[in-house]
């Protein structure tokens, strides 16, 4: 039937289900047409339909006027012995055919492909200690990347290695600043390096500036976000009107407030270092106008505008935010949805602990289980739990798309050879009890701890070897020099300098001069260097 407003013929994507329990999928403009001629086994589709009837109907879905594009009328695909449960009568599945059937941006048409789903009850088979790491490597661009569209390659400073960034910092939502540079290269600097091939370093400190689709704000610790995600901290800013740790600096200090505001409304965006002040003597005395500033710009009043030798410079929110982002806001019941989707989107799989944490949502249990119940009720995520070896479980959640892929890494070989140094706080490191659940590998950060009482170094980058963390370097980086000194190496199986088996000692050395060339500095100081 034509479409009212356009004369254009509507389409539909349609489901059947056979006598023997085979589901077919396909597109047409007549569905009553279609179904006579799939059971008279005529046309296309004829081969696999023949002697399958009598054939249900279970699900017809109008696609609008864009199928006529497809240019696939009655085209059909056999689902396999494992996808018979894929189709319910519910709408659960109506999104993924949908999304297969949508058009490319240059014409060519894409066939419809039903993808398997397991949504019908909200939950899923346990996954295995193996299945979830490989999930969660996956998810972070560390294992077969381009299964899941990550980038592979940065090379150079222009647009090109920018977008790359950018669609690292979306995947996981985040991507947490941090100010140590003793190993050569800052925290976010380093977790792009660990995923880009010919990353330069010094765009990882410049790629909040003005124009970018980026903004700095409270997410996992202070983190760029992209500018998709502004919406969904907005419950955020409302609730640190009063400061999280310093109560209502704002309201104590209004003289310090107006004066700030004015200089910055005048002057343009103004660092830290500029305002007015004494000095602090400790690292949490900081001088009134900087907690005057930083309180702002938690309640959203203020925005950073960029980052100047890592020194924010803070700027009106409406000189920094684009105006259609600030008109699209979120309440607290959308926002926490949004954000518990993104954690997942960058961990594959993870407890309610661990998307919690990623956002840093505190006491908000209630939030948080009301909303995971939603996304169930949609189809976006289900129950699905983590099987230890012995029988212990844990609970957990994962998007049914991922299910799917964590099954197909089953079969993955992991190549040992190459591997990588991550940084302390990479997105795949910060949960300490994840990493030792999954990794079986005890991520500690000493950087706190006096000299003497550490056990592995000051700023230690594990090692990533395949699917295993099997040692971690603690470096000082001297560009005068333009060495990088390893202070030292600690292999796991051994907690020594040398490695268990010697492919361990090859591959720590392979991420090791991968990770000087990127910063052109020369390893010294150890028998791997």
């Amino acid at each position: 039937m034509p479409d009212v407003r356009t004369g254009s013929p509507r389409w539909y994507v349609y489901v059947l289900r056979c006598r023997t329990g085979a589901l077919y999928t396909g597109i047409t403009t007549d569905v009553p047409r279609r179904l006579v001629e799939h059971r008279e086994a005529k046309g296309k589709g004829a081969k696999y339909l023949r002697g399958k009837g009598p054939l249900q109907l279970v699900l017809k879905q109008d696609v609008g006027a864009k199928g006529v594009a497809l240019r696939v009328e009655g085209s059909v695909k056999k689902l396999s012995k494992t996808r018979k449960e894929a189709l319910v009568e519910r709408g659960g599945m109506i999104e993924d055919i949908i999304a297969k059937a949508v058009i490319a941006s240059n014409g060519r048409a894409k066939r419809p492909v039903v993808r398997r789903s397991s949504v019908d009850h909200g939950t899923v088979g346990p996954l295995t200690l193996r299945e979830a790491r490989r999930l969660a490597l996956a998810r972070a661009g560390l294992l077969k990347p381009e299964w899941t569209g990550f980038p592979q390659r940065a090379k150079g400073g222009g647009k090109r290695a920018r977008d790359a960034a950018l669609a690292v910092i979306r995947r996981f939502g985040y991507l947490q600043l941090d100010t140590v540079s003793i190993a050569g290269a800052r925290s976010h600097t380093i977790v792009l390096l660990s995923r880009l091939a010919g990353f330069d370093p010094a765009l990882g400190e410049r790629l909040l500036q003005p124009g970018a689709p980026l903004f700095e704000y409270w997410g996992h610790e202070a983190s760029w976000m992209p500018l998709e995600l502004y919406p969904a901290f907005a419950f955020r800013r409302r609730e640190f009107r009063r400061h999280p740790w310093w109560g209502d600096v704002v309201g104590d200090h209004p003289d310090v407030a107006r004066k700030l505001r004015r200089r910055i409304r005048d002057e343009g965006s103004l660092r830290s270092i500029d305002m007015e002040g004494a000095g602090s003597r400790g690292w949490w005395d900081l001088k009134i106008a900087k907690r005057v500033a930083a309180a702002l710009w938690l309640s959203g009043e203020l925005a950073i505008r960029e980052r100047k030798h890592f020194q924010r410079a803070f700027d009106l929110r409406d000189r920094v935010i684009p105006d259609d982002v600030r008109g699209r806001t979120l309440g607290k019941r959308d926002g926490i949805e949004a954000l518990l989707l993104k954690a997942l989107d960058g961990h594959g799989w993870a407890t309610t602990g661990t998307m919690a944490a990623t956002w840093r949502l505190r006491n908000e249990r209630q939030e948080i289980t009301a909303a995971l119940q939603r996304l169930v009720e949609k189809g976006k995520v289900v129950s699905c739990a983590l099987e230890h070896p012995g029988g212990r479980v844990t609970p957990g959640w994962i998007r049914p798309d991922d299910r799917e892929l964590a099954a197909r890494l089953r079969t993955v070989r992991p190549r040992r050879d190459r591997a990588v140094l991550l940084s302390p706080f990479d997105p795949l490191l910060w949960d300490r009890a994840r990493v030792q659940r999954l990794f079986g590998f005890s991520q500690i950060l000493e950087i706190f701890k006096p000299a003497a009482q550490r056990t592995f170094g000051y700023y230690c980058l594990p090692v990533l070897a395949g699917e295993r963390l099997i040692a971690r370097f603690d470096l000082k980086a001297d560009r005068k020099k333009g060495v990088v000194h390893v202070l030292s190496c600690r292999f796991e199986g051994t907690e020594n300098s040398h490695p268990a088996v010697v492919e361990d000692g090859e591959a720590a050395r392979s991420a090791l001069y991968r990770y000087a060339d990127a910063l052109e500095l020369r390893p010294t100081g150890s028998r791997l260097a």
